[in-house]
Formats: structure tokens, C-alpha cells, sequence
């Protein structure tokens, strides 16, 4: 006590010393392996030093501006990074391996398995980004852990062993936050605490450094180049961090331990002996392969100190601790690149522990899991225990959750292996019934996020196979889960991907089971898919099964699949774009039989055309090779086709897929009669069977498989189709060009003639050259476009076009005068000459020319006399020689016929390939398939009732010759299509007429059938059509009425008596004439013609013909229509030229006697009226004088007066008073009176000169007539 009698104060405890780094360092990696209560106090009095010197570090840190020229004054920081054995001690703190495994404390004495290995052999896999956060908590973690661990309680959890977790968590945080990069360990250890007791993961002092693993989970940021090279060279640092630790031998659960207090002071004995006993089970301890936990302490090792630590270069801590522009964020991305590939596969790694565990605290695993959900091997292993989760109970809830982020998880982009067995995992659930909504709802929801063809189709043969595993197929029902989930799957999905996926499908479900038949699934299928494309679907099952034939069965069984989606397109009849759909697919599937189908029957094909070649020539000319058979076996005609041979049962299969089979034939290809809904459908496909263009030629025109003969034989299978074509299909010329290219036939020379020397033209083989133009004849009927350039280009095709308009088969054709005949003729004729040449040349061996041997000279035989045997033999052997040589003669003569026979043959076989050449002659045998072909196609129909070209006016020519000699053709036609009148020519109509009404023993007949003809043509002479055609018709007809022929004539009144009727008997038209509105231009027009044809006619024809001109010159004077038409003179030359005929047609009609006689009285009459008075143009021989007496001049009988008149006047009138009977008439008297003037007063003395007998030529005065002339 001090003098006050107070006590005296207290002496303050002195402070403690500072914690010795090292000795905390080799403290913490002594007692890390420790189970002992003191270890346990040693550890934490360390890790509470150790914690202490990097807080004060911290605090130094905050002062400094470089971090990388402070390290070197923070040994700690130094130590963490730098010493292997410190850094994995701190890992292995993280999982609890030092004090628990599993759940529970690891009691003294047991075995536990060794240190898990921290040597990563990882994959590099693609991840996806997603922006980290950017939150900075405040951290003073270590102050709070160093104060509640001195005080023996956790500031979370009340337990020592959670906080030396919590410390290890610190201290690295202390260090590695100014790191950019951190090691893949650490992410490791924090998916082990995730998935397990969650001891340090959910404590709060933790927070910080479980910020910056978890937004390292959504870091899928892109990365530059030299970011990436960093965080490499950093993860391979710490990577060899963990390796020294493991080969230095200083492992964190290492057998030996040493002691804090180990480096202070001597061993006791009890330690001493401790290590003896160590020192002499150690062997068998590290050989067992496990480790042992002892009670005492170990024997000692170096200990750590500043001297002997590992030591590291700036430059390699420059790496470590390199700041990012980023690096100012406390919580931020820790791995990119590969280390974040890296930092999953330690995550699966732990989750697959976690799983194979028999740990029964699920309920916290699957409320953590959604949080690494990006991570696609968590996802898959996830997927594998999903639907138990959903099924328990207790778990649903979650597991229902989980499923939802677990798609949502799933990229939209390409899936990996992983999440495609996600998605299988997720189809293979089995759930209840009222999950089933939400096991599609999920499903859909996965198809909507990722629309590829990977995912739907995976989705689809999931939902196919599922009912298809009975050996009949089952048939889904409506409501059935499979079918409800392709449905909803289907909706969701683009219509082109839906229908491509499930095309997919389909093809993997029946490639499992090939013989089996799925139509009737597909069906089902189909038929309740809202928006289904057939026609989509159709042509991805085409494009799937190309290429996967093997052979011919599996061919066949494609085509049968293919045949079956294809039929599916009838359900897509209302589809407005359902012909041009219709054309694609029947090209991908056109180009399918070529390609795979054709390739595998080729062979076949070929031996047996070969075979036909070997048969027709032996192979004994310079050719290897004869031309392809002659043969005009076509499609086109099914009856010349050889149904036995591959050719045909290829055929069957195209013709089937093509919906251009017939029944039988598609029932031998299916194996099957359809049923009602797979009837209707093909019927609906077969509707369009005309769908072809220029495309579909070219595909098998570019097809390299298929031989010549089949390539021709599939475009004639497709030309079937367009039979029934009633518009004109989309194909050009140039592809009727290129058909030609496929009949070329090039012979292949033996070595030893090498092309001989000759120069060949361009050759064919005859066969497929007369089957392409056959095709080319049928596109002419189908394509104006192609028939205008055929018609023009093609001489050949223009006579088969004639022959067919004309139904007239011959050579040349109807159309031809004689010369054009005789010409065509002629350059046929050189064409085969030429074509007999070159097959002589290429099938006949050159002929050797036999050197010229002189004659023997023949020598009188030098008989032996005496010998008369000698005379006798000499005559056998002449005998004997002669019947050898004529036997001789008869083998080569046999040679020479049975060469030429094959020559014939073979010349047939191969044809000049020149389609411009002039116009070739079909030979007989193609007269089938042509016939065929017109029926087939109604080619004659079609080409008489195109347009533009107008084959049927071009067939018949111009002129009236043309008519002729189409004329017993053309007018059947007419008859049948009256609309064919309106496109001739008005002269043709006529012409034609006129021809029927003249037409012989055959006129019955015809007239019957030109009933359209007349028609017309009262028409056109009505004025119906105008007064042109009127004008034209009327003088066609009325040519031929003035012709010098009687044939034509009479032809000529019978069509104008049919064509104008009329009621006036014959000839009765004339009259008719007068009242047609057109009258005022028909009339001076048929007096022309009716003045001509008076010089032919005769008897009442005449005398009709005379009185209708008369009626005639009368209305021209009523209508005042300006003519030269005078009846008296034609009347006048008439009676002049033709006297006889004239009176006899007077006598028959007495109408016509009085008319001529009151015309003729009237011209004499008027020409005494006047010196200047005539008849008509007068010439020098053409007039007379003519003294008329007995006419009164001023009332005094006795004077006369002279009057011209022509000749033709007076000799009319001569005819006429020659020929009357009736004298009682007045105007035979009066003109009697002109022509005989008698004696004045009866004195017949006076010598008077009158009448008749005083008419003398004015030019030379002389008479005219004697008296015997002018008798009476």
C-alpha cells in the first residue's frame, strides 16, 4: 500500500507481442491434419494470428497506390500465394475434410480417404454470358471472426470447427480480391458447400467472396485475347501451386504434425517415444494408401521461416495480382475463358458426388440448384433425377421449379451433348396423369426457346415411337399424351421447321423398323395437326432418303414411305398455291427416282439393252459396238412395251410416285389395296397430273446414272401426265433440243482402225431418235410456243404435225403439189443412201485388195498314147471342179445375202441426228406409236384448233389448188367444228363448197357434211359478214359459172341455187340477187360474169341467163348506177356467134323468142331516127350501109333513107327472121319489113336496090349478103 494507506494501482498487462507469421504458417499446416482437442486450439490460435497479420496488412495496403510494390512489404499475402502447402491447407479447410467427412465429425482413430486431388484434367467448353453485378458489400470479417473465435463461438453458427471454415473463407478473400483471376480450386470447394451443409457458404461473413463466385457463374462476357492469355498463365500457376504441394510432401492431412511450441523447445520423452512409434509403423501407414489419425504429436519437420520459403519473382506476382479496368469493383467476374469452363466441370464434379451420395437432405440441394443451372452438365445430371423429385412429395414443389428454370436455362442456340440428354431426360419422365400438363407445357416451352431441327425432331420420335412399339404399330389416340404433346409442340414451331422435324422423325421411326408400315400413325398424326405442310413434309422425307439405298429392296421400301407422305398433300387440296407446291415436290421426288432409284436399276438396264445390241450385230466390223435395237417400244404406246424386264418394274415405281400409275400397277408397288382416306387423297394427287415444266426434263436430261433409253422413257412417262392438259405447259424448245443429244450414238473402233479414216456425220440411234421426235410431236399439241419453233426449225415435225391435222399418213404429205413431192422425195432418198453408206463402212471389215494375177496360159495336155482312162479322169476332175465352185459360189452368195440382210437391219438402226435436215420419212413401224400418240393426246383436235401458229391453214396452203386437194379432209372437219369456217379464208369457204357439190361418186357425202360450209357462205352472199365478203363470195362463184368447164358451172349454180334461195325455180338466185341489201354492187358484178358464161350455156340455162341480163340492164336504169352494159349488143353478139344455140333457146322459151325480137325491131327503129342513130361501137369491119326502103319520109312511101347499124345487128336479125314461125306477129313484120323492102306500087320491074340486098361495108362498099341471103 502506498503512504495514503490506498492501495496501489494496478499494473496495466503488457501487450502482447505480435504474432510470428511463420509460426502461424507452420502452426496452421502442423495442426490441419489434427483431431485432438489441443490441435484443434493450436490451429485456431494460428489461424487467429494469421488472420491478425493480414488484417494489419489490409490496413497497410490502404495507404499504398501500387500493389504490386507493397507485396514485398506484406509477407503475408505473400506466404498465401506463394507457399504451396499454406494454399492447399486453406482449400482443404473450405470442404471440412480437417475436422468432418460427410455430415459428421470425424472421430480419432478412423480412416478417411485421402485428399482429394487437385490436379484438373478438364475439357474446354462454350459457355453463355451474362452480366455480373456490380455490388460492393462492406467486408471486416476478419476483426469479427478473430474476436468470436477467441471467444469460442461462431458469430453464425456457435461452433469452432464452422469458424476456422469461416476463417480459411476470409483470409483467402483478404488476398484474392485484388485478384482479377482466382483458382478453379476455390470455385470447387464452394460448389462442395452449396451442395452439402452450406457451413460457410451461407455465413454472413462469407458474403463477399460468395458474391464474386456466384456472378462468376452468369459471367459469359466475350473476352480480348490478352485477358484470356492471363487468366491461362494464372490458373496454370496455382495449378502448379497444388502439384508442389503434393510432391514436396507437405499436404494439408499429412500423417506427421508440427507443433508451434516444436520450434521453442527440446522433445519430451513422451513425444520422443511418440516418434519412435511413428517412425516405426510409418511404412505400413503410407502403404496401405490411407492415413492414419494419430494421437500425439508427429514427429517434427523443417519449419517454415523466411529463409527457406518459396520465393517468386514480381514479374510473376505482376500476373497475380494485374488489375482490369473492372478491378476497382469489389464483386465482380473471377473466371473467364477456360478458367470458367474449368470452375463447371469442378461444379459438376461436386454435384455428382453429391448425387451418388445416399444423403437424404434434398430439399436444400434442390433449392440451390436452380442457382447452377447454367451450367449444361449440372443441368443434365439434374435432368436424371428430375422425375423422382416431381413424384416425391415433399420435394414436388421444388422439383416443379426446378423443371421450370431448368428450361428456362436451356440456350435458344445449338445444344450440346449435355442438354441434349436434358431434353430426353425431360421426354422420358413418366409422371402422373395430372402432372401431364405440366410435362408438356415444359416440353412446348423448350420448342418455343430453341425452334431447331435438332430439338423438334428429338421431341417428335420421342412422341412417334412411344406408341409405335407393338408390332402392329398402335395408333395413337386423341388425348394421349404423346400425341397431345407433338401437337402442342407443333403449334408452337415454324410450319416449315414443324413439318421438316417431323419428316425427320418419321424417317428414324422407320428406320427402326423398316418392314413395318407407319401410314396408318402418320395418318393419325396428320389428321390432328392444326396447319400441317404436306408438301414440306413430303420433301424433307424425299431429301432423307437420298442417298441410303443400298440396294433395290431398300429403294423400294424409301419409295413406299415416300409415296405415302406424298399422298398426305391431297388433305392440302384447298391450298391456293397447291400446284406450284405440287411441282416442287414432284421434282425432289423425279429427282430421287433418278438419282438413287435409277442408279440402282442402271445395271440391269444396261446388261439387257446390251444383250439387244449383241443380237443385231456380231461385232465383225470396225465397231466394238452396234447402235441400240430398233425398236419403237415406247410409254407413249403401252402396248409395244416389254413388261418383263427391270426397265418396266423401274417404271412401275416412277409412275406410282408420280401419281401417274395405274390401279393394278400401284397395287402390285404397294402390296395393298387402299383404303377409302388413302384413295380419295391419291385421287386428289392424280388430278394434276399435267404439273411439268422445263425443270423436270432437265432432271432427267442431267441425271448421269440412268442409260439413254431410260432417261427417253421417263420423259415419256411424264408426257402421259399431260394428256389430258387443256392449257399449254411451261416448256421451251431448247429442252426438245437437248432430247435429241440422248439418241446420239457414237461408235467406239476397234484399235486397229481407229476411226478408219472416215469422216462421219453426226448419228443417231434410229429408234430413239423417232421416240424423241414422237415426244416432240405430242409437246407441239401441248405448247404453242414449242410448236411455232418446231413448225419453223423442225422439217420432220412439221410433216407429222400435217399428217396429223390432215389425218392423212402419207409421204409426202396431202399438202404437196407434184414438183414438192418429187423434191422431198429425192433428198429422203439421198438421206438413206447416205445412212446405208456409213453402216457399210462402220459394220463390214474393209474389202482386201487382191493383187492382179496374169492368167495362165493354158497349155495342150500331153496325153500318153495308148492310155484312154487318162481322157476320162481329166472330165471327173473337171466335173468335180465345177460342182466345188459352184459351191463355193452358193457359200459366198449365202455370205454376201446374209451380210447385206444384216446391213439392212443395221442401216434401219442408226439415222442421221440432223433435226433441221430436210423432211425424213417415218418408217412403218413408227406408224403405231404415232397413231398411239394422237389418240393419247388428241393431238389432231389440238392442232386444228390452235391459233397462233394456225397448223390447220398452214397444212392446207393457199390458193385454190391447195383447196383441191384438201378438200376430202378439210370439209370432215368443218363438219365437226363449224368454228373452223370463221378461220378460212372467204375463197377457201367457196372453194371448198364448190368442190363437195363436185365431187363425183363421193359429192353424196360431202354435201351431207359441208352443211356448215353453205351456211356460211348464205351468210357471206347475204351481206350477214359485210359487204366485202359479199362482194368476194358472189365473184368466186360466179368465176366458176363463166368458166369454160361444165363441171364447175354446174357445181357453181348448185351452190348458188342452195346458198341464195329462192322460189323462181332454176337459177332462180339471179333474181334473188336484185333484192340482197348489197344489190347496187352484185348486180353490174354478175352481169360480167353472166356475159361471159353466154358463150357456154345453152338451152334454158341460156334463155335464163339472157332474161336475168335484161332485168339486170333494167334495174342499172332505175338505180342510175353507171355502166357500158347494153342488152341488145350482147344479145346481137350472142345471135351473131352462137345462131343455133340461140334458136334453140328461142324455141324453148318463147319468153326469150318475143324479148330478142322486140330488142332487135327496137334497135332498127331507132337507128332511123337519126343520121347519127347506131347500135353500138362501130369498127372498120364492124359497120355497113344499109338502103332501108319502105319507110316514109315526110308521108311520101316512095323515099328511103341509108342508116348505119352493125353487123352483128343485121345478122341477129337474120337469125332471128330465119328462125320465127309465128308471122303474125307485129314485130317480125316490122323487122321484116327492115330487112326486105318489096317493088314499090307492085312493079317489080323498077330495079330497085333495098332492104338487105343494098347492105354493103361502109369501109370498102362492098355487099354484105347476095340475094340468096335475104330470102324470106
Amino acid at each position: 500500500m502506498t503512504s495514503s494507506g490506498m492501495p496501489p494501482p494496478t499494473q496495466a498487462p503488457p501487450p502482447a507481442p505480435d504474432p510470428d507469421l511463420y509460426q502461424c504458417i507452420n502452426a496452421i499446416i502442423a495442426e490441419s491434419g489434427g483431431h485432438t482437442a489441443r490441435g484443434a486450439a493450436n490451429l485456431t490460435v494460428a489461424m487467429v494470428g494469421l488472420s491478425a497479420i493480414v488484417a494489419a496488412e489490409q490496413d497497410r495496403l490502404r495507404e499504398k497506390d501500387s500493389l504490386t510494390a507493397s507485396l514485398s512489404d506484406m509477407p503475408a499475402m505473400r506466404e498465401l500465394v506463394t507457399n504451396a502447402q499454406l494454399f492447399q491447407v486453406l482449400l482443404s479447410m473450405l470442404s471440412g475434410n480437417s475436422h468432418h467427412h460427410g455430415e459428421g465429425e470425424v472421430k480419432p482413430g478412423r480412416k478417411r480417404s485421402p485428399s482429394e486431388d487437385s490436379t484438373f484434367n478438364v475439357k474446354k467448353k462454350q459457355m453463355l454470358a451474362t452480366p455480373p453485378s456490380t455490388a460492393r458489400p462492406q467486408l471486416n470479417s476478419v476483426r469479427q471472426i478473430s474476436q468470436s473465435s477467441l471467444t469460442g463461438t461462431n458469430a453464425s453458427t456457435g461452433t469452432s470447427d464452422s469458424a476456422i471454415q469461416v476463417f480459411a473463407a476470409t483470409i483467402l478473400y483478404c488476398v484474392l480480391q485484388h485478384m482479377d483471376h482466382w483458382p478453379v480450386q476455390l470455385m470447387s470447394k464452394y460448389a462442395e458447400d452449396a451442395f452439402g451443409l452450406r457451413t460457410w457458404v451461407d455465413n454472413e461473413l462469407c458474403k463477399d467472396i460468395v458474391a464474386n463466385l456466384e456472378l462468376s457463374l452468369d459471367s459469359f462476357e466475350p473476352i480480348d485475347e490478352a485477358t484470356s492469355l492471363i487468366a491461362d498463365e494464372v490458373e496454370s500457376y496455382f495449378s502448379s501451386l497444388a502439384c508442389r504441394a503434393q510432391t514436396n510432401g507437405a499436404e494439408v492431412q499429412s500423417a506427421t504434425r508440427v507443433t508451434i511450441a516444436s520450434q521453442h523447445r527440446t522433445p519430451s520423452a513422451k513425444e520422443v517415444r511418440a516418434q519412435s512409434r511413428h517412425s516405426e509403423t510409418n511404412d505400413d501407414s503410407s502403404s496401405s494408401g490411407e492415413e492414419e489419425i494419430l494421437e500425439s504429436n508427429s514427429m517434427e519437420v523443417d519449419p517454415i521461416t523466411p529463409h527457406n520459403k518459396d520465393a517468386m519473382s514480381n514479374n510473376a506476382l505482376e500476373k497475380l495480382f494485374q488489375r482490369s479496368s473492372n478491378s476497382k469493383q469489389r464483386v465482380r467476374p473471377r473466371y473467364v475463358g477456360h478458367n470458367l469452363d474449368l470452375a463447371f466441370e469442378t461444379i459438376s464434379d461436386a454435384l455428382t458426388d453429391r448425387l451418388a451420395s445416399k444423403t437424404k437432405q434434398n430439399s436444400r440441394l434442390l433449392q440451390m440448384l436452380p442457382r447452377f443451372l447454367c451450367i449444361p452438365r449440372v443441368r443434365c445430371l439434374s435432368s436424371r433425377y428430375l422425375d423422382r423429385w416431381l413424384q416425391s412429395p415433399p420435394l414436388a414443389a421444388l422439383a416443379r421449379n426446378l423443371l421450370a428454370q431448368m428450361t428456362k436455362s436451356l440456350p435458344n442456340t445449338d445444344l450440346n451433348a449435355d442438354d441434349v440428354e436434358v431434353i430426353d431426360n425431360l421426354l422420358k419422365m413418366k409422371l402422373k396423369s395430372n402432372q401431364s400438363p405440366m410435362h408438356i407445357e415444359s416440353i412446348t416451352l423448350i420448342a418455343a426457346k430453341i425452334p431447331t431441327l435438332a430439338v423438334a425432331k428429338q421431341i417428335f420420335v420421342h412422341c412417334l415411337a412411344g406408341d409405335t412399339t407393338t408390332d402392329e404399330g398402335a395408333v395413337m389416340n386423341p388425348g394421349h399424351l404423346h400425341l397431345e404433346m407433338l401437337r402442342s409442340v407443333y403449334s408452337v414451331l415454324n410450319s416449315t421447321l414443324a413439318a421438316e422435324s417431323l419428316a425427320e422423325a418419321v424417317v428414324d421411326l422407320t428406320s427402326l423398323s423398316p418392314a413395318k408400315s407407319h401410314s396408318s400413325v402418320i395418318r393419325t398424326v396428320v389428321n390432328n395437326i392444326s396447319g400441317f405442310d404436306a408438301f414440306t413434309f413430303a420433301e424433307c422425307i424425299v431429301q432423307s432418303k437420298t442417298g441410303v439405298s443400298k440396294n433395290i429392296t431398300t429403294a423400294n421400301e424409301c419409295a413406299r414411305l415416300i409415296l405415302e407422305c406424298a399422298m398426305l398433300t391431297g388433305l392440302s387440296k384447298d391450298d391456293p398455291e397447291f400446284v406450284s407446291k405440287m411441282l416442287s415436290l414432284r421434282k425432289a421426288m423425279l429427282r430421287w427416282c433418278v438419282t438413287d432409284l435409277g442408279a440402282l436399276y442402271a445395271k440391269r438396264i444396261a446388261q439387257e439393252e446390251g444383250a439387244r445390241c449383241n443380237d443385231s450385230y456380231d461385232g465383225n466390223g470396225r465397231v466394238t459396238r452396234g447402235p441400240a435395237e430398233f425398236s419403237f417400244g415406247s410409254y407413249l404406246d403401252s402396248r409395244s412395251v416389254d413388261k418383263n424386264g427391270p426397265m418396266h418394274k423401274y417404271m412401275i415405281v416412277v409412275q406410282s410416285l408420280l401419281f401417274l400409275s395405274t390401279s393394278k400397277d400401284l397395287k402390285a408397288f404397294v402390296g395393298h389395296e387402299f383404303d377409302t382416306e388413302e384413295f380419295e387423297c391419291y385421287q386428289v394427287c392424280c388430278n394434276y397430273p399435267d404439273i411439268i415444266d422445263d425443270g423436270m426434263l432437265e432432271i432427267v436430261l442431267e441425271s448421269s446414272p440412268i442409260t439413254h433409253s431410260t432417261a427417253v422413257a421417263l420423259v415419256e412417262t411424264l408426257m402421259l401426265g399431260c394428256s389430258t392438259s387443256v392449257v399449254d405447259i411451261p416448256i421451251s424448245s431448247r429442252v426438245i433440243w437437248r432430247l435429241y443429244d440422248l439418241t446420239e450414238y457414237v461408235p467406239e473402233f476397234y484399235p486397229e482402225f481407229k476411226n478408219g479414216g472416215l469422216e462421219l456425220p453426226h448419228l443417231a440411234n434410229s429408234g430413239l431418235w423417232w421416240r424423241v421426235t414422237v415426244i416432240a410431236l405430242a409437246l407441239c399439241g401441248l405448247s404453242s410456243t414449242v410448236g411455232k419453233t418446231m413448225w419453223n426449225d423442225h422439217p420432220t415435225i412439221r410433216g407429222l404435225i400435217k399428217m396429223t391435222t390432215s389425218q392423212k399418213y402419207r409421204f409426202p404429205t396431202a399438202d404437196c403439189d407434184e414438183a414438192a413431192r418429187e423434191k422431198i422425195r429425192m433428198e429422203d432418198g439421198k438421206a438413206k443412201e447416205r445412212e446405208a453408206e456409213v453402216s457399210e463402212k462402220l459394220f463390214t471389215l474393209p474389202k482386201e485388195e487382191k493383187p492382179v494375177e496374169a492368167k495362165p496360159v493354158l497349155k495342150a495336155p500331153e496325153y500318153r498314147q495308148g492310155l484312154r482312162s487318162s481322157a476320162r479322169q481329166r472330165e471327173k476332175r473337171e466335173r468335180v471342179s465345177v460342182i466345188e465352185q459352184e459351191r463355193i459360189a452358193a457359200a459366198k452368195q449365202a455370205e454376201q445375202i446374209k451380210i447385206r440382210k444384216q446391213l439392212k437391219i443395221l442401216a434401219k438402226s442408226i439415222f442421221l441426228c440432223e433435226p433441221k435436215q430436210s423432211a425424213r420419212k417415218p418408217p412403218k413401224e413408227s406408224i403405231d406409236l404415232i397413231l398411239s400418240v394422237n389418240d393419247e393426246f388428241n393431238l389432231a383436235e389440238r392442232f386444228r384448233a390452235s391459233n397462233d401458229p394456225d397448223y390447220l391453214l398452214q397444212t392446207i396452203g393457199n390458193g385454190r389448188s391447195a383447196i383441191e386437194r384438201a378438200y376430202d379432209w378439210l370439209i370432215p372437219i368443218i363438219s365437226q367444228d363449224s368454228d373452223v369456217i370463221n378461220r378460212l379464208q372467204p375463197s377457201s369457204t367457196c372453194f371448198l363448197l364448190l368442190k363437195a357439190y363436185g365431187a363425183g361418186a363421193d359429192a353424196k357425202d360431202l354435201i351431207a357434211l359441208s352443211a356448215p360450209l353453205l351456211s356460211h357462205v348464205t351468210k357471206s352472199l347475204s351481206g350477214e359478214y359485210g359487204e366485202q365478203n359479199s362482194v368476194l363470195a358472189l365473184e368466186l362463184l360466179l368465176m366458176d359459172i363463166a368458166d369454160e368447164s361444165a363441171d364447175r358451172r354446174r357445181c357453181a349454180r348448185k351452190v348458188l341455187q342452195q346458198a341464195i334461195p329462192n322460189g323462181f325455180g332454176l337459177c332462180g338466185w339471179l333474181m334473188q340477187l336484185m333484192s340482197n341489201s348489197h344489190a347496187k354492187v352484185l348486180i353490174p358484178l354478175s352481169i360480167v360474169y353472166l356475159g361471159r358464161a353466154l358463150a357456154y350455156e345453152r338451152g334454158k340455162v341460156l334463155s335464163v341467163y339472157i332474161l336475168s341480163l335484161h332485168k339486170y340492164g333494167r334495174f342499172m336504169l332505175e338505180h342510175e348506177i353507171q355502166h357500158n352494159f347494153d342488152f341488145v349488143v350482147e344479145v346481137c353478139r350472142l345471135l351473131s356467134s352462137r345462131p343455133h344455140v340461140c334458136v334453140d333457146a328461142m324455141n324453148i322459151s318463147s319468153e326469150l323468142q318475143s324479148l330478142i325480137l322486140e330488142e332487135i325491131t327496137g334497135a332498127f327503129e331507132k337507128a332511123t331516127k337519126g343520121p347519127d342513130a347506131d347500135l353500138g361501137p362501130k369498127s372498120a369491119n364492124d359497120e355497113m350501109e344499109l338502103v332501108v326502103i319502105n319507110v316514109p319520109v315526110n308521108d311520101h312511101e316512095s323515099m328511103t333513107k341509108k342508116i348505119i347499124v352493125t353487123v352483128c345487128l343485121v345478122r341477129a336479125a337474120v337469125v332471128v327472121a330465119s328462125s320465127w314461125r309465128n308471122a303474125e306477129e307485129l314485130n317480125f313484120n316490122r323487122l321484116l319489113g327492115y330487112l326486105i323492102i318489096p317493088p314499090e306500087n307492085g312493079n317489080v320491074h323498077k330495079p330497085v336496090v333495098s332492104g338487105l340486098a343494098s347492105a354493103v361495108f361502109k369501109c370498102d362498099n362492098k355487099p354484105t349478103a347476095s340475094i340468096e341471103d335475104v330470102r324470106p
